[in-house]
């Protein structure tokens, strides 16, 4: 896998198409590239503070002359460690991407051939980036603030199973930023920027064959009855057209990788529950 901190700045999304293996080997080469980039991020921010300890520390060396030379250093170092910091803040990957999409590939392979191409589609940049803003709106309680949305659809796998039933996942991250000025205790305004997760909008579309699960038609009133879902995690549809199974929930913030795992798991079981009480209809006289 030809990925580096490097290419990482200049392409922040994996794509590949190869089997479930294969993309477990390159999601663990992932994981150790991201495990870098917090070491690198955790010493630029023992510079940046240190530089800036130094600098306040210079201020009251000046009167006997070397604080000079130790502002000199202390401002090197927080310009240096600054830098650093604000370059890997923006590669640093979310860490619940990669462990919930490890965990997600060895489930699904329990159901697949072990040479089924896997399309992947993974993002690796946080949801707080500007060219993942969609707008902003005014605050509906706050007066001068406003709201900034964001979404970032940072995951599509698609692949089939052994019955030959093809699905696509996704998932969109949701984030708000509130924003405004503030009046303090002080009386001073202050402008204050408060982050808001709103949470992920997962996707689960199936297409099966009809010869087998065409009965499913009969189920369109009870479909919605099918559906289990942890109590946090709320269906926004459920969709039946011609050979296509069409599940949408949205999860609560934050995204914790065993909440996630859990919803798409029961996701997968929901939807085949579906599917496989269709097959028992289609079989009865």
């Amino acid at each position: 896998m030809a990925v580096d901190i490097k290419t990482l700045r200049q392409q922040p999304t994996y794509q590949a198409s190869t089997p479930v293996e294969s993309l477990l080997g390159d999601l663990s080469f992932l994981t150790q590239l991201d495990v870098q980039i917090e070491q690198k991020l955790k010493r630029a921010n023992i510079l940046l503070g240190v530089g800036i300890a130094v600098v306040f520390i210079s201020f009251f060396l000046l009167a006997i002359g070397i604080g000079i030379v130790t502002l000199a250093v202390g401002l090197g170092l927080a310009i240096w460690g600054g830098v650093s910091r604000q370059r890997l803040v923006k590669i640093n990957i979310p860490n619940y991407r990669y462990e919930l999409l490890i965990r997600v590939l060895q489930m699904l392979l329990r159901d697949m051939a072990p040479d089924q191409p896997v399309d992947l589609k993974l993002g690796l940049t946080s949801v707080e980036r500007p060219e993942k803003k969609i707008d902003t709106i005014p605050h509906p309680s706050r007066s001068k603030w406003n709201i900034d949305r964001y979404a970032d659809p940072w995951l599509e796998l698609s692949s089939q199973f052994l019955d030959g039933t093809r699905f696509t996942l996704s998932a969109t991250e949701l984030f708000q930023s509130h924003h405004g000025w503030k009046r303090g205790r002080s009386g001073k305004s202050k402008y204050k920027r408060k982050p808001k997760p709103k949470g992920q909008l997962l996707s689960l579309n199936l297409t099966f064959s009809r010869r087998k699960y065409g009965a499913v038609d009969q189920m369109s009133s009870d479909l919605q009855g099918a559906i289990q879902l942890p109590p946090t995690v709320r269906l926004k549809a459920i969709e039946n057209r011609d050979n296509h199974l069409l599940l949408q929930v949205k999860s609560s913030p934050p995204p914790g990788v065993d909440d996630l795992y859990q919803t798409i798991s029961l996701m997968f079981l929901s939807i085949y529950q579906i599917l496989n009480l269709s097959r028992e209809l289609s079989k009865q006289p």
